[in-house]
Protein backbone atom coordinates (compact mmCIF):
# COMPACT_ATOMS: atom_id res chain seq x y z
CA UNK A 1 0.00 0.00 0.00
CA UNK A 2 1.19 3.53 -0.77
CA UNK A 3 -0.35 6.73 0.59
CA UNK A 4 0.68 9.82 -1.36
CA UNK A 5 0.35 13.35 -0.03
CA UNK A 6 1.24 15.89 -2.73
CA UNK A 7 0.41 18.69 -0.29
CA UNK A 8 -2.44 20.15 -2.33
CA UNK A 9 -4.81 19.38 -5.20
CA UNK A 10 -2.59 17.44 -7.53
CA UNK A 11 -1.97 16.94 -11.25
CA UNK A 12 -3.50 13.71 -12.48
CA UNK A 13 -0.20 12.53 -13.99
CA UNK A 14 1.14 12.07 -10.45
CA UNK A 15 -0.99 8.92 -10.11
CA UNK A 16 -1.87 8.19 -13.74
CA UNK A 17 -0.23 4.76 -13.86
CA UNK A 18 -2.15 3.75 -10.72
CA UNK A 19 -5.68 4.75 -11.71
CA UNK A 20 -8.03 1.99 -10.61
CA UNK A 21 -5.51 0.45 -8.20
CA UNK A 22 -6.87 0.87 -4.68
CA UNK A 23 -3.48 -0.01 -3.19
CA UNK A 24 -2.46 3.56 -4.02
CA UNK A 25 -4.29 6.27 -2.05
CA UNK A 26 -3.79 10.00 -2.57
CA UNK A 27 -4.69 12.67 -0.04
CA UNK A 28 -6.58 15.30 -1.99
CA UNK A 29 -7.52 17.54 0.93
CA UNK A 30 -5.60 18.41 4.08
CA UNK A 31 -6.77 21.59 5.79
CA UNK A 32 -8.99 22.92 8.54
CA UNK A 33 -12.70 22.22 8.88
CA UNK A 34 -13.68 25.86 8.41
CA UNK A 35 -12.26 25.71 4.87
CA UNK A 36 -14.05 22.45 4.08
CA UNK A 37 -17.49 23.30 5.44
CA UNK A 38 -17.47 27.02 6.31
CA UNK A 39 -21.25 27.34 6.37
CA UNK A 40 -21.49 25.11 9.42
CA UNK A 41 -18.44 26.38 11.27
CA UNK A 42 -18.31 30.10 10.45
CA UNK A 43 -20.55 32.86 9.12
CA UNK A 44 -18.88 32.55 5.70
CA UNK A 45 -19.45 30.51 2.55
CA UNK A 46 -17.08 28.94 0.03
CA UNK A 47 -17.58 32.04 -2.14
CA UNK A 48 -16.34 34.23 0.72
CA UNK A 49 -13.18 32.12 1.00
CA UNK A 50 -12.45 32.14 -2.72
CA UNK A 51 -9.55 34.18 -4.05
CA UNK A 52 -11.72 35.25 -7.00
CA UNK A 53 -14.49 37.48 -5.64
CA UNK A 54 -16.20 40.58 -7.01
CA UNK A 55 -15.05 42.57 -3.98
CA UNK A 56 -11.48 41.60 -4.94
CA UNK A 57 -11.99 42.74 -8.52
CA UNK A 58 -12.49 39.23 -9.91
CA UNK A 59 -15.60 37.63 -11.37
CA UNK A 60 -15.64 33.80 -11.42
CA UNK A 61 -16.26 32.48 -14.96
CA UNK A 62 -18.50 29.65 -13.74
CA UNK A 63 -20.72 28.96 -10.71
CA UNK A 64 -18.70 28.32 -7.58
CA UNK A 65 -18.47 24.95 -5.87
CA UNK A 66 -20.34 24.21 -2.69
CA UNK A 67 -18.83 22.83 0.51
CA UNK A 68 -16.45 19.90 0.41
CA UNK A 69 -13.20 19.09 -1.34
CA UNK A 70 -13.65 21.75 -4.02
CA UNK A 71 -14.70 24.61 -1.75
CA UNK A 72 -12.55 27.69 -2.60
CA UNK A 73 -11.62 26.30 -6.05
CA UNK A 74 -12.46 28.34 -9.15
CA UNK A 75 -13.66 26.52 -12.27
CA UNK A 76 -11.45 27.06 -15.33
CA UNK A 77 -8.96 29.09 -13.27
CA UNK A 78 -7.53 26.59 -10.80
CA UNK A 79 -7.01 23.67 -13.17
CA UNK A 80 -9.02 21.12 -11.21
CA UNK A 81 -11.37 20.02 -14.00
CA UNK A 82 -9.28 17.04 -15.13
CA UNK A 83 -8.73 15.52 -11.70
CA UNK A 84 -12.35 16.13 -10.67
CA UNK A 85 -13.67 14.45 -13.83
CA UNK A 86 -11.46 11.40 -13.26
CA UNK A 87 -12.87 11.12 -9.76
CA UNK A 88 -16.47 11.74 -10.85
CA UNK A 89 -16.16 9.14 -13.64
CA UNK A 90 -14.67 6.52 -11.33
CA UNK A 91 -11.36 6.33 -13.18
CA UNK A 92 -9.78 7.31 -9.87
CA UNK A 93 -11.67 5.10 -7.44
CA UNK A 94 -13.17 6.53 -4.24
CA UNK A 95 -10.93 4.03 -2.44
CA UNK A 96 -7.96 5.92 -3.89
CA UNK A 97 -8.83 9.29 -2.36
CA UNK A 98 -8.45 10.53 1.21
CA UNK A 99 -9.56 13.66 3.06
CA UNK A 100 -7.82 14.91 6.22
CA UNK A 101 -9.58 17.58 8.26
CA UNK A 102 -8.08 19.19 11.35
CA UNK A 103 -9.27 21.92 13.68
CA UNK A 104 -12.74 20.37 13.77
CA UNK A 105 -15.37 21.54 16.20
CA UNK A 106 -16.48 19.12 18.90
CA UNK A 107 -19.74 18.49 17.10
CA UNK A 108 -21.26 15.18 15.99
CA UNK A 109 -23.47 16.68 13.29
CA UNK A 110 -20.62 18.56 11.61
CA UNK A 111 -18.42 15.46 11.71
CA UNK A 112 -21.12 13.39 10.04
CA UNK A 113 -21.77 16.13 7.50
CA UNK A 114 -18.05 16.29 6.63
CA UNK A 115 -17.99 12.57 5.84
CA UNK A 116 -21.14 12.91 3.73
CA UNK A 117 -19.65 15.84 1.81
CA UNK A 118 -16.42 13.96 1.16
CA UNK A 119 -18.31 10.82 0.09
CA UNK A 120 -20.32 12.95 -2.34
CA UNK A 121 -17.02 14.19 -3.78
CA UNK A 122 -15.92 10.56 -4.26
CA UNK A 123 -13.52 10.10 -1.37
CA UNK A 124 -13.53 6.95 0.76
CA UNK A 125 -10.75 7.46 3.33
CA UNK A 126 -11.15 9.99 6.14
CA UNK A 127 -9.61 11.53 9.20
CA UNK A 128 -11.29 14.30 11.16
CA UNK A 129 -9.66 15.61 14.31
CA UNK A 130 -10.18 18.40 16.80
CA UNK A 131 -6.39 18.71 17.05
CA UNK A 132 -5.07 21.97 15.59
CA UNK A 133 -2.05 23.50 13.89
CA UNK A 134 0.91 23.62 14.11
CA UNK A 135 0.86 19.88 14.90
CA UNK A 136 -2.65 18.70 14.08
CA UNK A 137 -1.97 14.95 14.10
CA UNK A 138 -0.24 14.29 17.41
CA UNK A 139 -3.35 14.14 19.63
CA UNK A 140 -6.58 12.14 19.22
CA UNK A 141 -9.87 13.89 18.50
CA UNK A 142 -12.47 14.20 21.23
CA UNK A 143 -14.43 11.06 21.99
CA UNK A 144 -17.56 12.67 20.52
CA UNK A 145 -15.89 13.38 17.18
CA UNK A 146 -14.13 10.01 17.07
CA UNK A 147 -17.35 8.09 17.65
CA UNK A 148 -19.27 10.22 15.15
CA UNK A 149 -16.52 9.74 12.55
CA UNK A 150 -16.49 5.95 12.87
CA UNK A 151 -20.30 5.78 12.78
CA UNK A 152 -20.47 8.06 9.72
CA UNK A 153 -17.92 5.99 7.81
CA UNK A 154 -19.83 2.81 8.63
CA UNK A 155 -23.26 4.26 7.84
CA UNK A 156 -22.19 5.63 4.45
CA UNK A 157 -20.68 2.33 3.34
CA UNK A 158 -22.50 0.22 0.78
CA UNK A 159 -20.83 -2.98 1.90
CA UNK A 160 -22.38 -5.82 3.88
CA UNK A 161 -22.15 -6.17 7.64
CA UNK A 162 -19.73 -8.93 8.64
CA UNK A 163 -18.56 -10.09 12.05
CA UNK A 164 -15.57 -8.17 13.38
CA UNK A 165 -13.93 -11.43 14.38
CA UNK A 166 -14.51 -15.02 13.34
CA UNK A 167 -16.47 -17.34 15.60
CA UNK A 168 -13.43 -19.56 16.07
CA UNK A 169 -10.94 -16.81 16.82
CA UNK A 170 -11.54 -14.25 19.54
CA UNK A 171 -9.45 -11.11 19.41
CA UNK A 172 -7.70 -10.25 22.65
CA UNK A 173 -8.45 -6.61 21.90
CA UNK A 174 -12.17 -7.21 21.46
CA UNK A 175 -12.31 -9.23 24.67
CA UNK A 176 -10.37 -6.66 26.67
CA UNK A 177 -12.56 -3.79 25.52
CA UNK A 178 -15.86 -5.66 25.17
CA UNK A 179 -16.14 -5.15 21.42
CA UNK A 180 -18.67 -7.79 20.40
CA UNK A 181 -21.05 -6.08 17.96
CA UNK A 182 -20.94 -6.69 14.20
CA UNK A 183 -19.08 -4.21 12.04
CA UNK A 184 -18.63 -3.20 8.43
CA UNK A 185 -15.86 -3.95 6.00
CA UNK A 186 -16.49 -0.64 4.22
CA UNK A 187 -15.09 0.83 1.09
CA UNK A 188 -12.27 2.90 2.49
CA UNK A 189 -12.29 3.77 6.17
CA UNK A 190 -10.04 5.77 8.46
CA UNK A 191 -6.65 6.98 7.25
CA UNK A 192 -4.80 8.39 10.25
CA UNK A 193 -1.50 10.29 10.32
CA UNK A 194 -0.46 8.89 13.70
CA UNK A 195 2.32 11.34 14.48
CA UNK A 196 2.26 10.72 18.21
CA UNK A 197 4.95 9.12 20.35
CA UNK A 198 4.06 5.51 21.25
CA UNK A 199 4.52 5.15 24.98
CA UNK A 200 4.81 1.67 26.44
CA UNK A 201 4.63 0.16 29.91
CA UNK A 202 6.15 -3.23 30.76
CA UNK A 203 6.33 -4.16 27.09
CA UNK A 204 2.74 -3.17 26.25
CA UNK A 205 1.51 -0.23 24.19
CA UNK A 206 -0.18 2.24 26.53
CA UNK A 207 -0.13 5.42 24.41
CA UNK A 208 -3.64 6.89 24.56
CA UNK A 209 -3.89 7.82 20.86
CA UNK A 210 -2.56 4.47 19.67
CA UNK A 211 -4.85 2.48 21.95
CA UNK A 212 -7.91 4.43 20.81
CA UNK A 213 -7.02 3.75 17.18
CA UNK A 214 -6.67 0.05 17.95
CA UNK A 215 -10.07 -0.06 19.63
CA UNK A 216 -11.85 1.75 16.77
CA UNK A 217 -10.22 -0.59 14.24
CA UNK A 218 -12.45 -3.37 15.58
CA UNK A 219 -15.32 -1.59 13.82
CA UNK A 220 -13.86 0.03 10.72
CA UNK A 221 -11.00 -0.46 8.26
CA UNK A 222 -8.04 1.61 9.40
CA UNK A 223 -4.71 2.64 7.89
CA UNK A 224 -2.20 4.58 9.95
CA UNK A 225 0.90 6.41 8.81
CA UNK A 226 3.70 6.28 11.37
CA UNK A 227 6.57 8.73 11.20
CA UNK A 228 9.35 7.86 13.66
CA UNK A 229 12.04 9.99 12.07
CA UNK A 230 10.65 13.09 10.39
CA UNK A 231 7.83 13.55 12.89
CA UNK A 232 8.45 12.46 16.48
CA UNK A 233 12.19 12.05 17.13
CA UNK A 234 13.14 8.39 17.18
CA UNK A 235 16.42 7.17 18.60
CA UNK A 236 17.89 3.73 19.10
CA UNK A 237 16.76 4.01 22.71
CA UNK A 238 13.11 4.64 21.80
CA UNK A 239 12.60 2.77 18.53
CA UNK A 240 11.57 -0.28 20.55
CA UNK A 241 8.45 1.59 21.67
CA UNK A 242 7.48 2.01 18.04
CA UNK A 243 7.95 -1.70 17.39
CA UNK A 244 5.75 -2.62 20.36
CA UNK A 245 2.93 -0.22 19.43
CA UNK A 246 3.09 -1.05 15.72
CA UNK A 247 2.72 -4.74 16.59
CA UNK A 248 -0.23 -3.76 18.83
CA UNK A 249 -1.94 -2.00 15.93
CA UNK A 250 -1.31 -4.84 13.52
CA UNK A 251 -2.75 -7.32 16.00
CA UNK A 252 -5.84 -5.07 16.15
CA UNK A 253 -6.24 -5.31 12.37
CA UNK A 254 -4.72 -1.92 11.50
CA UNK A 255 -2.70 -1.56 8.33
CA UNK A 256 0.52 0.34 9.10
CA UNK A 257 2.51 2.29 6.51
CA UNK A 258 5.67 4.29 7.01
CA UNK A 259 6.37 7.92 6.15
CA UNK A 260 8.86 8.92 3.46
CA UNK A 261 9.50 12.63 2.89
CA UNK A 262 9.12 13.87 -0.69
CA UNK A 263 9.84 17.59 -0.24
CA UNK A 264 6.20 18.70 -0.07
CA UNK A 265 4.93 16.77 -3.04
CA UNK A 266 4.70 17.34 -6.77
CA UNK A 267 6.97 17.07 -8.69
CA UNK A 268 9.18 15.60 -5.96
CA UNK A 269 6.60 12.89 -5.33
CA UNK A 270 8.41 10.81 -7.92
CA UNK A 271 11.09 10.25 -5.29
CA UNK A 272 8.95 7.40 -3.99
CA UNK A 273 10.12 5.37 -6.99
CA UNK A 274 13.39 4.93 -5.15
CA UNK A 275 11.69 2.81 -2.48
CA UNK A 276 9.22 0.81 -4.56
Amino acid sequence: RAVLNPGNLYHEEVTEKYHGDDRVITIIYEASQDKFQPEGTTDQSCADLSWCRPDAGCTPPEPLFSQGIWCRQIRKFDGIESIKKLMDDGVILPEQTAVLIHGALDDEYLTTEAVNLARADNAAWFWITTDTLPSPFDEPPTEKVMNALVDAVINTSSETIVPCFSETETSELSTAHNVTTPCFEPKGGLLIPLYSYPQTTDGECTADFWVKVGISAARVNTIVVVNPYDGPSATLATIGDYNICIDFLRDAGVEVVGYVGTKEGYPYIYAYRDIQ
